[in-house]
């Protein structure tokens, strides 16, 4: 269950990293190719968290 909790926040803190870097718009400027990779990351985040 810690394991679960330190690679939860983790992710967050390295998803909210990331967008503080790129910029407040980048997620105005998305186009499909950008919203498809997105949908993707957040799917391998969700998968890394529930497996063992």
């Amino acid at each position: 269950m810690l394991q679960i909790i330190l690679t939860g926040v983790g992710a967050y803190l390295a998803i909210i990293l990331i967008l503080r870097v790129s910029g407040k718009r980048t997620l105005a400027k998305m186009n499909a190719f950008d919203f498809i990779v997105t949908v993707a990351l957040g799917s391998i985040l969700a998968t890394t968290l529930t497996s063992r």
